[in-house]
């Protein structure tokens, strides 16, 4: 009996002893995942695993090779210069447009260094990523969005070099708009008009009338002035009320002639001409376009703000004679066979997208014709839909006479190369606040 007792204290030492090994082992386990999952930096990055998702192929051995790693790069073209603007003529379309910036091929960058034809690519080792710089970040974000809110706007700084060619077409063509302005009675005068009121009347020759189950009969009638709308300007907006002749019973007040007359021809053209002449010409893919050359029109309505208001540039262009474009409308520029010599300075409006060639008389040295034209994407836009050369608008300024002191045009005739004919239209001008005239104005002005 001892000796068995003996043999089984023995057994059961023994027991205890791997017991406590077996333990200690466990817990030496536990303690290195505990370490690894806490402590993932004591490995060399080299040494990570990343999961890829795997790609099944019928090449199983082509799928072990890394792909390419598109990297597109961009290569940028040298913009035309402010100086360099296109022109455009009577008929339409611009000379001079420089290819538009593109996009480059797309390379191809192989993961790992040094594989040779037909070999398999190494490994690819990331490299540490450097710290990121808040302060470079944040200027950074700061130029972005100043060059977002002046997407149209750019500040003029003085031109330290005033001898070269562009400096001096600058030079001479605001000579000529400072002619301008002192010609229409001087900076003080034109800087005290902050609202105007324009009752507009467009200058018609025909009468429509209308015949039950008939077409409409047009009677060919002596010029007539038929009142349309009433334009009011003030600082950044600019609205259009319509007119609507109403009759009178009043012995004392008469009838006006727009409830015998009706112009079916002039007045659709006119509004094609001057109220919504930019809808027609916005492209799909950016309506808001139409929109800006609106807010253009409402903003650049003061002739300083036309020609010299921030974000405009004005180039001289040469001196040339001005003919006139509108045969039937004689009266402004004398007669057929009198032409008008004239300094041609460009204007361009970054802001509000406009282009146009401003013809002032060298004799006056007042405003005398407006060429107006679309850009250089517009054109495109308008060649790619109608298949035919994109408008130009000519406006011809008339019959100054002076509003509290400034020489301001009551007549206007403008036409497209896309219509047939022009439309005159009188105006009846008032500023400060004041109401303007409802007199029928003077057809012979």
């Amino acid at each position: 009996m001892a000796r068995g007792a003996v043999k089984h204290h023995r057994d059961w030492r023994r027991w205890a002893r791997i017991s406590l090994a077996l333990s200690a082992l466990v817990h030496l386990f536990l303690l290195v995942a505990l370490e690894l999952t806490h402590a993932p930096d004591l490995f060399p990055p080299r040494y990570r695993i990343r999961l890829e998702p795997l790609s099944i192929s019928s090449e199983p051995f082509q799928s072990l090779v890394p792909d390419r790693l598109p990297i597109p790069t961009l290569s940028s073209e040298g913009e035309a210069g402010p100086g360099q603007a296109p022109s455009f003529g009577m008929e339409g379309g611009f000379e001079g447009q420089g290819p538009a910036p593109g996009m480059a091929g797309v390379e191809g960058l192989p993961l790992g260094a040094g594989a040779g034809p037909g070999e398999k690519a190494g490994v690819f080792v990331m490299p540490a990523l450097p710290a990121p710089d808040l302060d470079a970040r944040g200027i950074e974000k700061l130029r972005q969005e100043e060059a977002e809110r002046e997407q149209y706007a750019r500040f003029h700084l003085l031109d330290a070099d005033t001898t070269d060619e562009e400096s001096r077409r600058q030079s001479r063509a605001k000579q000529i708009i400072e002619r301008a302005i002192a010609a229409m009675g001087g900076r003080e005068a034109l800087g005290r008009i902050g609202e105007m009121k324009a009752r507009v009347w467009i200058e018609a020759n025909e009468h429509c009338v209308t015949i039950p189950s008939l077409p409409p009969r047009i009677d060919a009638v002596a010029p007539y002035a038929f009142p349309v709308a009433q334009w009011t300007y003030r600082r950044g907006t600019f609205t259009i009320q319509p007119i609507t002749p109403v009759v009178s019973f009043n012995p004392d007040v008469p009838n006006t002639i727009a409830l015998v007359r009706d112009p079916c021809l002039t007045q659709p053209r006119y509004y094609q001409l001057f109220e919504s002449r930019w809808a027609g010409y916005a492209p799909p893919v950016a309506p808001a376009i139409a929109r800006l050359r609106e807010q253009g029109e409402a903003a650049r309505w003061h002739f300083i703000d036309h020609f010299l208001g921030e974000g405009v540039e004005i180039y001289y262009l040469t001196s040339e004679e001005f003919e006139n474009p509108y045969p039937h409308h004689e009266r402004d520029l004398g007669s057929a066979s009198e032409r008008r010599q004239v300094d041609v300075v460009q204007v361009v409006d970054e802001r509000y997208g406009q282009l146009q060639e401003a013809f002032f008389d060298e004799e006056t040295g007042l405003l005398l014709a407006l060429r107006e034209g679309l850009t250089a994407e517009e054109q495109r836009w308008h060649m790619r839909r109608y298949a035919k050369e994109p408008p130009v608008w000519t406006t011809i300024y008339g019959n100054y006479q002076p509003i509290h002191g400034v020489l301001t045009p009551h007549r206007l005739v403008r036409g497209s190369s896309q219509l047939p004919g022009a439309v005159a239209i009188h105006l009846r001008i008032a500023y400060h606040g004041e109401k303007p005239d409802l007199s029928e104005p003077d057809m012979s002005q």
